[in-house]
């Protein structure tokens, strides 16, 4: 046995430089493989917030193109309130409509856009020219809405039997900001 560690030290002596390469090698490949290890989970954390980062800037662009389209629709639909007289003093005579009267009414101020109450007091020869002008009024590019409509029989013509109908609507217009 004395032999056999005596055998085993002039062994360990004469490879000791081997042995100690050895080591140092294989304790370079350990700290090697958990470097590479940690830099495998960095490249991947920053590849995920590269993607992220990639679609933020895709919902960014659509936003920003949203808000252009927003911009311009804005801009169709902006008008001034003396306009919307005008519009509709247009609207009745292709209709056959005589105003009496529009009263404007208190506006209405919100975040996104001022709400321009009217009261219109109409007369009409018939249902046909009513309907007509309630058709032009609807389908026309400003917005308008309609918050009630009164339809009474109205004055007699002298010297004939046709009755006026007289109308009053309290109407809405906006304009946005």
């Amino acid at each position: 046995m004395a032999e056999e560690e005596l055998n085993l030290n002039v062994l360990l002596n004469r490879h000791k430089s081997l042995i100690l390469n050895i080591f140092m090698v294989l304790a370079a490949l350990y700290f090697a493989s958990k470097v590479y290890t940690f830099q495998s989970k960095k490249i991947v954390k920053l590849s995920r917030d590269r993607n992220n980062s990639l679609k933020k800037n895709e919902a960014l662009e659509d936003i920003r193109k949203l808000e252009n389209r927003l911009n311009l629709y804005r801009s169709f639909m902006t008008k001034d309130v003396s306009l919307v007289v005008n519009t509709l003093s247009d609207l009745a005579k292709q209709s056959s409509i005589r105003i009496v009267a529009i009263s404007p009414e208190a506006e209405q101020d919100t975040s996104a856009y001022i709400k321009y109450p009217f009261s219109l007091s109409l007369e009409a020869d018939n249902y046909n020219n009513l309907g007509s002008f309630m058709s032009k009024f609807e389908s026309h590019h400003d917005i308008f809405t309609v918050d009630s409509i009164v339809i009474k029989p109205g004055i007699v013509e002298a010297g004939s039997k046709k009755t006026k109908l007289l109308v009053n609507i309290k109407m809405n217009t906006v304009l946005f900001k």
